[in-house]
């Protein structure tokens, strides 16, 4: 009994598992393959216990069904396959040592003594009465047993050893293991979060501008944003202002080419500019629903009409991802646009040529698994805005 309600919430807590930063639920193959077994062992569950009451009351209306055949049965469609599944997601993931994972791997440990000892003691020294059939069965769950006890070991070891961005094990104190330092050496830096523009328009453009790095939302929770321009009425030679951290900067951009004319830190602005405000958030981590946390943002539209009236939208959305700019070296730091050649010369990011995304070199533990965690933040609406 116990052991069937450690595989059920087994199941629930692997399901539990939202998509954060980095990390989010195995994959859906994997989740449909532990509900099977769990569904499997509920049979198997069942069958035991209709062969324990039939030699309890010993009518033996069941003769093929033996305690050898249900003890066989048990661990090559139950205890084996779950363990399995579980030392997949283990090898899947970066060393932490989950709850669930150590108590399946300690009742997988615990149900290898007990039937052994059952089989040693009751059914081949008491038992002399053993069909051929019997036991080949009993030799055979032996060397199941044995398996168990291996999978059951190897959980427990690997639940204690992170690996590097290389896949390479790593033997440092599980003890003093932070998860959110070890993502952030491993996975986070230097990852940017990268915002398509034009932000509202359905056009299929390639430009990109940069937010922030991963790790500067981290260290502040915080962050706010304020993008301002005439693009809507004036694409072909229009206006681009960014606030940040209360600094504003305003680029004149050609529309037809997306090159930056001219840059300046003065806001000469019409009253037509549509402002559009953000908000960036760092989630803080809950349990194993979100392992690191998450990040989340809101973003409103406000619009100046012509009659002078301001509207505001709430229903405005925009592509952010997260990537790292291909050609960014130590020498110099990320900018809002990207620089080509001179210093002054700026365009916007391009994802095909000059981002590589996360879900391209962000892979979990030994088996390094493709990651299955946010590819951008989340849109969240109960974040609060000024307009």
């Amino acid at each position: 009994m116990i052991n069937l309600i450690v595989d059920w919430y087994f199941y629930v807590k692997v399901e539990l598992i939202e998509p954060g930063l980095v990390y989010g639920p195995p994959e859906s193959k994997i989740r449909w393959s532990i509900f099977v077994f769990c569904c499997i062992s509920v049979m198997s569950f069942i069958i035991e216990t209709i062969q324990n009451a039939d030699d309890i009351i010993k009518i033996k209306k069941l003769p093929f069904l033996t305690q050898s055949l249900s003890n066989f049965l048990v661990i090559v469609f139950e205890d084996i396959p779950l363990l399995v599944l579980n030392l997949i997601v283990t090898l899947c993931r970066d060393g932490e040592p989950t709850i669930i994972s150590v108590v399946k791997a300690s009742v997988g440990i615990a149900v290898v003594i007990i039937r052994l000892v059952l089989m040693i003691l009751v059914y081949w020294l008491l038992d002399t009465k053993k069909s051929r059939f019997n036991l080949i069965i009993d030799f055979l769950s032996i060397l199941g047993i044995f398996l168990i006890a291996g999978l059951s070991i190897s959980i427990h070891l690997l639940n204690n050893f992170p690996t590097n961005s290389n896949g390479v094990i790593q033997t440092a104190d599980p003890i003093n293991f932070d998860r959110m330092t070890y993502a952030t050496d491993k996975y986070l830096k230097n990852v940017g979060i990268f915002s398509h523009w034009p932000i509202d328009a359905n056009e299929n453009t390639d430009n990109y501008i940069w937010l922030a790095d991963i790790t500067d939302v981290i260290n502040v929770s915080h962050m706010d944003f304020q993008i301002e321009t005439d693009y809507t009425s004036n694409k072909t030679n229009y206006t681009l202002c960014i606030r940040k951290n209360l600094k504003s900067m305003c680029y004149q951009i050609n529309g037809e080419s997306h090159t930056f004319i001219n840059e300046n830190d003065v806001n000469n602005k019409s009253d037509l500019f549509t402002k559009y405000e953000m908000a960036i958030l760092k989630e803080p981590a809950q349990s194993n629903k979100y392992k690191i946390g998450f990040i989340d943002y809101n973003l409103n539209k406000l619009e100046t009409n012509l009659n002078g009236t301001k509207s505001c939208s709430k229903s405005t959305a925009v592509s952010l991802i997260y990537a790292k700019f291909t050609a960014l070296s130590e020498e110099k730091n990320i900018s809002l646009f990207k620089t080509i050649g001179n210093e002054s010369d700026l365009n916007f990011y391009s994802r095909k040529i000059d981002l590589t995304t996360v879900d391209k070199f962000w892979f979990n533990g030994i088996l390094q698994c493709h990651m299955t965690g946010d590819l951008g933040p989340k849109l969240s609406r109960d974040i609060r805005l000024s307009c």
